[in-house]
């Protein structure tokens, strides 16, 4: 039977926009996580998750279980959508809903969105990113486990933002990471190559191996983290399965001036001399993420530091209770221990922080 190969092209505008001022450092943050649970609990849609629909009050008692064991690293509303509110943890599925029109969005747009609302009800201001979608996809999808190649972008566009402006450079940054190459000898410079590149190597995978039915996949994500009138942090995350053992994925921060849309370093918003301090901070953090204690030992624990001593990367991001860092798989441990994300408050670090510099109004 002769197989039927379909093609198509969806470049997606989602209902979603995020305020520039995603965070401030005075929003209640139960507040905020109290109007989540309660516009979940009262809302007229189906939960969607690991393919099973939910009603609004388990989905809401869902997300409060789930509140109960990552409250820790919950310091803005963003946080809680993200850890409580937008995958399965066992399967790292989406969670997704079904609204009333008949669409389906992820849980986590369809948050993001109920949490503007809220805080321009409170009387919140900014610019507005809005969050678009680019989907390509080859073969019988949307069955990614067999004859299918797709790539899935998701990315913030700033409404409004001049070509010539900090916020133009900010915009040319992120669409400039978001089509990195995927191979070497391929230099794209639209979504659309990014996918006719990667569609194209599954093409020629299969003209070499006439049998090869395993699917493909690309998805790359630039996401708002946090905002301020200084400062805005997107984290890019990509997953990726081209054949293998298993999946491959990578986040990566980058952070921004509002003044110009330079990349902010570490030393812009730290003292001179900063790093011991906060390398310590961080390690403490660190352990009590993987719940070691002080006096254990990291190399017996199954991290690859060098010398067995806790080391800081570059990888950070900065959000409204403190500066995060992101360990990749393969990083710091094999893969089965997955990748490591901490947050160092701002309180244990208090004395790094420059008085002057870019986080000045977000710590208080």
């Amino acid at each position: 039977m002769k197989r039927i190969l379909l093609l198509a092209v969806f470049p997606v505008v989602l209902a979603l926009t995020v305020p520039a001022r995603t965070a401030t450092p005075d929003e209640n943050l139960e507040e905020a996580i109290d109007y989540l649970v309660e516009f979940v609990r009262t809302s007229d849609v189906v939960f969607i998750r690991n393919d099973k629909e939910h009603n609004p009050e388990e989905a809401a008692s869902h997300m409060l279980k789930k509140y109960k064991y990552a409250k820790r690293k919950v310091k803005t509303p963003e946080d809680f959508i993200k850890y409580c509110a937008t995958k399965s943890t066992m399967s790292g599925k989406p969670y997704r809903v079904r609204l009333e029109d008949g669409r389906t969005i992820t849980s986590e747009e369809w948050l993001l969105a109920a949490l503007e609302d809220y805080r321009r009800a409170d009387g919140g201001e900014g610019f507005v990113f809005e969050m678009r979608e680019f989907r390509k996809q080859y073969g019988t999808c949307p069955a990614p486990q067999e004859d299918c190649a797709s790539v899935v972008v998701r990315y913030p566009e700033i409404s409004g933002a001049d070509a010539n402006s900090a916020m133009g450079a900010i915009a040319r940054d992120i669409m400039a990471r978001l089509v990195a190459p995927v191979y070497e000898d391929t230099e794209p410079g639209t979504l659309a190559e990014l996918a006719d590149t990667f569609i194209g190597a599954y093409k020629n995978m299969q003209t070499d191996f006439p049998d090869y039915r395993l699917g493909w996949m690309l998805e790359r994500e630039a996401s708002v983290e946090f905002t301020c009138d200084s400062l805005v942090s997107i984290a890019y995350t990509e997953m990726s399965f081209a054949g293998g053992a298993h999946p491959n994925s990578r986040k990566r921060f980058a952070n921004y001036r509002m003044s110009d849309g330079s990349l902010i370093d570490l030393k812009d918003i730290l003292v001179e001399g900063y790093r011991k301090q906060l390398t310590r901070a961080a390690e403490m953090a660190f352990r009590a993420d993987r719940q070691l204690d002080e006096d254990d030992s990291l190399e017996e624990a199954g991290f690859w530091f060098e010398g067995g001593e806790f080391d800081l990367n570059d990888n950070f991001g900065i959000a409204a209770g403190g500066l995060v860092f992101h360990f990749g798989y393969y990083e710091i441990a094999p893969y089965a221990m997955g990748p490591t994300e901490i947050v160092v408050p701002y309180d244990k670090i208090s004395s790094l922080i420059r008085t002057d510099g870019l986080l000045k109004g977000v710590v208080r």
